[in-house]
């Protein structure tokens, strides 16, 4: 299962669904998304349904991890994969997380490599930089197993064990704590720098700010 939490409308997801059903080599079986905030038009909404995607609407806005609780409950497969609505996946990412899982059963979270798509303008080459850079420093830091390789826009668990984290609603940085949740209940993070994700960066300060 790849979930998808989300307050931003159907039009900014297309791409990520679309990446997705792209994969190779793996048979992705549910697309959940949990939506709030931004309506979703009827033409969107019939677009997602023809990818395959099922989408869970919330009259009230909630947050990230009451979301991620929401596809925790309604998950059914043994890897629950998270990501976030402005990225894009390679077609082998998918692959790679299933195929980590596979060989080594102690694994219990994986974290993916986080890039920049290809800068089109100069603001977008700045901000590149400032993904760039993270990127580069928490994947040679002991070989991607900290807490700075562990970006919510892109995390996978074993569904099973994601349930004994038990997020607080009001953490200052989710994706660390889930971390740091995981190494004390004995898990085991495996960072996996050739599933790659890219993020679509803004393009203009305006759209920044």
């Amino acid at each position: 299962t790849i979930g998808i939490p989300t307050r931003y409308g159907g039009g900014l997801i297309v791409p990520t669904i679309e990446s997705i059903r792209a994969s190779t080599d793996v048979a992705v079986n549910r697309i959940l998304v949990i939506a709030d905030k931004t309506p979703i038009s009827p033409q969107e909404k019939k677009y997602l349904n023809e990818l395959g995607v099922e989408l869970v609407w919330n009259n009230e806005e909630g947050s990230w991890v009451k979301k991620i609780k929401q596809m925790l409950k309604l998950c059914v497969t043994d890897i629950l994969i998270t990501t976030q609505d402005d990225i894009i996946f390679e077609p082998q990412t998918v692959a790679e997380i299933v195929k980590t899982f596979q060989e080594d059963e102690g694994v219990t979270m994986i974290s993916s490599a986080i890039l920049p798509l290809p800068p089109r303008t100069f603001f977008e080459s700045i901000l590149g930089a400032a993904v760039r850079i993270p990127h580069r420093i928490a994947s040679r830091w002991n070989r991607g197993d900290n807490y700075l390789s562990a970006s919510g826009r892109c995390l996978s668990f074993r569904t099973e064990f994601m349930r004994k984290l038990e997020i607080p609603e009001h953490t200052i940085n989710s994706d660390a704590f889930l971390y740091f949740k995981n190494k004390e209940l004995g898990g085991v993070m495996r960072h996996v720098p050739q599933s790659i994700v890219y993020i679509d960066q803004p393009k203009t300060l305006r759209e920044q700010l």
